[in-house]
């Protein structure tokens, strides 16, 4: 499925129009080609529209569904989102405590003391997020991780990924993490937040192990 989102980028250009027009035909596209019951091709169908996806230049997509890199996400930027003042931690869907929210923004900066490492986390449910905005706002580098935590294509776990830390860290961690923490019945039983807080402890010690042969290969 992640070859027919590029195949309509090819195509389109990324135009909104026709990527409307795609996403119209996309349920019966993966009715055509997947199995499984009406809750599993909706799931199939959500995730194959999240391959027109999401970027902020630089960096690599790890998809929870394992669809691999993907493209520009339509249409978003509104830096009216976000906050005043430099944070590590933008909760724009309110699934944070202030307690929760401060406690990870400590994490992550004893973390980056420790390692140099840069983890952002964006709480959000598209559209409403600062998209683009945050590139700049978090000065993204290629020793960040920008963690996006978005329902709204079932699972809730998205990683773009600096070069520096995809040198450094197995590509098959963040797809096992997403498995983990991020599908649907993990954060409809134990709610969006405890998702999160679970990912940023899992990549914290991730983040901390040698690297080597066998580094970052259980999510814990």
């Amino acid at each position: 499925m992640g070859g027919s989102s590029a195949l309509v980028e090819k195509n389109s250009g990324g135009g909104q129009e026709e990527l409307r027009r795609w996403s119209r035909r996309t349920p019966a596209m993966v009715r055509k080609n997947f199995g499984g019951n009406r809750e599993e091709l909706w799931l199939q169908s959500r995730r194959t529209l999240v391959t027109v996806g999401k970027n902020f230049g630089g960096g690599r997509w790890q998809e929870s569904s394992g669809s691999g890199s993907v493209d520009a996400k339509v249409g978003v930027n509104k830096p009216e989102l976000l906050p005043k003042e430099f944070s590590s931690v933008i909760d724009v869907a309110g699934f944070l405590s202030a307690g929760q929210e401060n406690r990870l923004r400590q994490e992550i900066a004893d973390l980056e003391e420790e390692t140099g490492f840069k983890l952002r986390v964006l709480a959000q449910n598209y559209p409403e997020t600062p998209g683009l905005a945050i590139r700049d706002f978090w000065q993204v580098d290629d020793r960040t991780i920008v963690f996006v935590a978005d329902p709204t294509f079932g699972n809730i776990l998205n990683f773009n990924v600096g070069a520096t830390v995809d040198l450094d860290i197995p590509r098959s961690f963040w797809s096992r993490l997403a498995g983990k923490y991020g599908n649907i019945f993990y954060w409809k039983e134990k709610g969006e937040d405890a998702s999160v807080e679970a990912a940023v402890k899992a990549i914290a010690i991730c983040l901390r192990e040698p690297v080597g042969r066998d580094n970052c290969s259980e999510v814990k």
